[in-house]
């Protein structure tokens, strides 16, 4: 009588709805999804930027200064992880910018008469930069993804230099002003025609540019298959000189090659 209730037992197991109910598992279960598998690819990227620098300064004798410009990167774009879209960026890059600024001023002329005029200045900056960008990406529909981004910023500093000339409303001191040589402008107006911002002598110690900076950047970049575009805002961790610290915003416009 045992083995009878066995065997009925066996036979209900075997034929158990809740058993038939269970999906097979394949491999194609166990795959990483398309969406993400694709993501794992290596993926180059060129960058075109409008770049706007803020060098400001909390010492009232040194002027602020904007600086408008042109950048342009070349980025890798590495996976992170094969199961989420975690991203490494990293490239070179290289940036262009110009700012002016004026002020009143009071001068001699020939050392002697007293004038009054308007100094205009030209500041130009060169640099390289080594952008470290992690990245995540989230898929808006199969064509439209927006990736937030987080990285340092290694800059390396070629070219700052900045150019001072004077208009005075008199058009007779004018015309003395514009004979002026290098060293008219030192002795009469007490700033240097060109200024060499990583010169000793051009710059004095709280002006002095640094040639190398780190710094860190947030953004977010709305990317197709073939194009991004993005905006992101940073500063600096190593400041541009003793006393004036540097902040930059760059929108961009990438293409995917």
């Amino acid at each position: 009588m045992k083995a009878v209730k066995i065997l009925i037992l066996a036979g209900l197991l075997a034929h158990n709805p809740l058993n038939a109910a269970q999906p097979k598992t394949t491999e194609r279960s166990m795959a990483i999804p398309d969406s993400i598998e694709t993501r794992r690819i290596c993926t180059p990227r060129t960058l075109l930027f409008y770049q706007y620098d803020r060098l400001s300064s909390g010492d009232d004798e040194i002027e602020s200064q904007n600086l408008h410009g042109f950048a342009i990167e070349k980025l890798v774009i590495f996976s992170a992880s094969k199961s989420f879209p975690i991203f490494i960026e990293t490239g070179i890059g290289a940036n262009i910018g110009w700012g002016k600024s004026s002020f009143d001023r009071s001068f001699k002329i020939s050392g002697i008469k007293a004038a009054e005029g308007k100094v205009k200045q030209q500041l130009t900056a060169i640099s390289l930069t080594i952008p470290v960008n992690v990245s995540y990406k989230v898929n808006i529909n199969k064509s439209l993804a927006l990736q937030p981004f987080l990285g340092l910023n290694l800059k390396f500093n070629l070219f700052g230099q900045q150019k001072t000339k004077i208009e005075v409303a008199d058009k007779t001191i004018q015309k003395e002003v514009d004979k002026w040589n290098v060293g008219d402008y030192a002795e009469n107006l007490g700033i240097a025609h060109t200024r060499d911002m990583f010169d000793k002598i051009d710059a004095d110690k709280d002006e002095r540019w640094r040639r190398f900076q780190l710094g860190w950047h947030i953004g977010v970049g709305l990317t197709t298959k073939d194009v991004n575009f993005g905006i992101s805002y940073g500063t600096d961790f190593i400041k541009l000189a003793e006393k004036i610290n540097s902040s930059t915003l760059k929108v961009s416009l990438g293409f995917n090659f």
